[in-house]
């Protein structure tokens, strides 16, 4: 019978999920770069790696594996990870949405276009590229101003300015690309 669950991410917000698992009788597996993360202190096994950091911790996994832990399931709380703990889950085939859906969710670009068709979506445009900032201004003299710079594989708005003019553009799209991942 699976024993553990494994929480990507052990900052201040992964604490009480290590404590409702112990609640549960079930071992915390913990990961973050960080070794002495709060949640990291708490876990029955923690492993320092990136949050972001697939290949390692599909590796990881298949360590576990071969240990003979017996994981219940895996996710996050209060961290962007989604695509990690998607590729996790179904590399160890337990449930969880598609690592498609989580890039899809992830990057702003991919999830705008998958509206298209589907859901009342806004008038985007991705800068990647040559030519970003004169592209960014057509677009903006197009579709009238103010627009939204950000980027688009980041969260929590990192990175994300209202611009009212054209000669607001070149810092917005500096922010954007600082505060791209």
């Amino acid at each position: 019978m699976p024993d553990h669950v494994w929480i990507i991410a052990g900052g201040l917000l992964q604490v009480p999920a290590v404590e409702a698992a112990h609640s549960l009788g079930l071992r915390a597996i913990v990961t973050d770069r960080n070794p002495e993360a709060p949640a990291m202190r708490l876990a029955d096994m923690a492993y320092a790696v990136d949050i972001y950091d697939v290949g390692s911790h599909m590796l990881l996994a298949d360590d576990l594996l071969a240990r003979g832990v017996k994981i219940a399931g895996v996710f996050t709380e209060g961290a962007d990870v989604e695509v990690t703990v998607a590729a996790v889950a179904a590399h160890l085939k337990l449930p969880g949405i598609s690592p498609t859906a989580a890039w899809n969710c992830k990057d702003k670009v991919n999830m705008r276009r998958a509206f298209r068709g589907r859901i009342p979506n806004v008038n985007f445009m991705h800068l990647g590229g040559v030519g970003g900032l004169e592209t960014a201004k057509q677009f903006g003299e197009h579709l009238g101003y103010p627009i939204m710079v950000k980027a688009s594989d980041n969260c929590a708005s990192r990175g994300t300015r209202r611009v009212d003019r054209p000669e607001d553009l070149p810092a917005a799209i500096a922010d954007a690309i600082a505060n791209s991942t």
